[in-house]
């Protein structure tokens, strides 16, 4: 789903908000969670998942065509870590959620 389709969706969902409001509360969330891995900080949406900033090593590499040695400098990249909710709804197992739930210590 791109971007757009995910504004044109919530504003046929939300008809009381005005196309113009959704874009911008839509930019303002990625804006806060771009805000937070910038800071190196893990961004939890409870029942979708998490983003976490992972450094990547720097390390010496081949260049494939002439086989010579290249160092790719350390650089962040973002895992994602899908939340459980979501997981369950995307397999169809959003009724079985209660028996996949791992026991309380009582």
């Amino acid at each position: 789903m791109l971007k757009s389709e995910l504004i044109d969706q919530l504003a046929a969902e939300f008809s009381g908000l005005r196309k113009p409001e959704i874009e911008r509360a839509v930019e303002a969330v990625f804006v806060k969670i771009q805000a937070g891995l910038n800071d190196e900080r893990r961004v939890e949406l409870r029942g979708f998942g998490v983003f976490r900033p992972s450094v990547r090593i720097g390390h010496t590499a081949r260049n494939p065509k002439t086989g010579a040695a290249v160092f790719v400098p350390e650089r962040l990249a973002v895992r994602f870590h899908i939340g459980s909710a979501l997981h369950l709804r995307l397999n169809g197992l959003e009724d079985d959620a209660h028996s996949l739930a791992k026991p309380t210590r009582r």
